[in-house]
């Protein structure tokens, strides 16, 4: 009975190892399946499932030889430069003082452009036409946005100048010099407007030809809208 017993025991343990074996045989994706043949990519061989490798693809744009200096430089310097520039009214936010400037913000260029935020230019195309224009035409827009898909390369160096070829405000002859009365602004208000009162105390009919105004704090003031009553 015990030799019965003994043998039994054995009989069980083999089964148990040859259950445990089939249940846990892994087929690597370089061994031959049972016909001889290769498991496809992605397929399942055995228990395990053979995953495709990923494969990473890298498109690039490239810009067209001398984009920059024949359109980027050109479109820069006639419609954004004067007021980008050290000590200009957008220097708050960047300068455009060299060609590195330009290549380094060429992402936010391409879409402040894109979307006609800048330069800015509120007038309507429906109107009667006015001087000094710098809004974009499509061709400037387009070909500012194919520099900066391709990474904004130069053809020049980076220390190339940037140039206003267009004076930020006309130099005009002065009749007058009128002062407001001193106003501090809030740092709560994110756009704070204020009206403020230029008298020239004329006593005869004058006829204005034209103005300019100039704010002790450039990098706070953004624009003015001028009435007269």
């Amino acid at each position: 009975m015990r030799s019965r017993a003994l043998l039994l025991i054995f009989v069980a343990l083999a089964l148990v190892a040859a259950a445990c074996a089939d249940d846990g045989e892994v087929v690597d994706s370089a061994t031959p399946t049972a016909d001889g043949e290769q498991p496809a990519v992605g397929e399942s061989s055995g228990d395990t499932v053979v995953a495709p490798e990923s494969t990473a693809i890298t498109e690039t744009t490239a810009a067209p030889v001398g984009l920059y200096s024949s359109a980027i430089k050109p479109t820069l310097q006639a419609n954004c430069v004067s007021c980008h520039s050290e000590g200009g009214p957008g220097s708050a936010h960047f300068d455009l003082n060299i060609a590195a400037d330009a290549k380094n913000i060429a992402p936010q260029l391409a879409l402040v452009t894109g979307t006609g935020y800048m330069p800015p230019w509120p007038a309507s195309d429906l109107s009667v036409p006015f001087h000094d224009d710098r809004s974009l035409d499509p061709e400037q827009i387009a070909a500012i946005a194919e520099w900066a898909e391709a990474g904004g390369p130069l053809d020049v160096p980076d220390d190339d100048p940037l140039e206003a070829t267009v004076a930020v405000w006309p130099q005009i002859e002065r009749d007058a010099v009128l002062i407001a009365e001193p106003y501090k602004g809030s740092t709560d208000l994110v756009d704070d407007y204020r009206c403020q009162i230029y008298d020239p105390e004329l006593t005869e009919t004058s006829f204005l030809q034209n103005y300019e105004l100039l704010p002790d704090q450039i990098p706070v003031v953004h624009h003015a809208l001028v009435f007269h009553a």
